[in-house]
C-alpha cells in the first residue's frame, strides 16, 4: 500500500509540474506573438541621426513592455522576436556615448569635446514625457515610421 500511495503522490507532482511548465511556455510564447518588427528613419532638423539609441515602451501591457534598437545614419530595424509590444507604444530617442577611449582621443585635440556624438533634444530622451507616440500592429508592412526629431 506505501508503494502506490508513493506512485500516487508521484503522478501528481508530476502532472502539477507539467502544468506549471506549459503554464510558463504558453506565457511566454504570447508575449513573443504581442511583438512586431519595426523600421523607420529619424531626423534631428531634417538631417539624419547619426548615432543614438531608441526605446518603445508599450502603453497597453502590464507590466509594460520595452524594446531598444539602434539608430544608425538615421535608419533603425527591430526583429520581431525583440520588437516593441502590438498596440500603442512611447517612444525615446536618447544619445550614444563615445567609449572612454575614444573620448579621451577627442579630448586630446580639443578641450570643449563632448562624450555625447549627438545631442538630442531632452524633450524625446523621457519615455513618460515624450511626444513621440505610435501604434504597432501585426503586419510588418504597416511598422515603418519616420520621427522628425527638432532642436529646442
Amino acid at each position: 500500500m506505501t508503494i502506490r500511495f508513493n506512485q500516487q503522490k508521484t503522478t501528481i507532482l508530476y502532472i502539477g509540474f507539467s502544468i506549471f511548465l506549459s503554464w510558463g511556455c504558453h506565457s511566454s510564447v504570447q508575449q513573443q506573438e504581442s511583438r512586431a518588427a519595426v523600421s523607420g528613419y529619424v531626423t534631428l532638423d531634417g538631417e539624419p541621426v547619426k548615432t543614438a539609441q531608441i526605446t518603445f515602451m508599450s502603453n497597453e501591457h502590464t507590466p509594460a513592455l520595452k524594446a531598444r534598437g539602434v539608430i544608425t545614419n538615421g535608419t533603425f530595424s527591430i526583429l520581431a522576436s525583440a520588437g516593441p509590444a502590438i498596440g500603442e507604444n512611447s517612444i525615446s530617442i536618447s544619445p550614444t556615448i563615445l567609449e572612454m577611449e575614444e573620448f579621451e582621443q577627442l579630448r586630446k585635440k580639443s578641450t570643449d569635446a563632448s562624450p555625447v556624438i549627438v545631442e538630442i533634444p531632452k524633450q524625446y530622451q523621457d519615455l513618460n514625457r515624450s511626444p513621440l507616440k505610435i501604434d504597432v500592429t501585426a503586419v510588418e508592412a504597416d511598422n515603418y515610421f519616420e520621427f522628425e526629431l527638432k532642436a529646442q
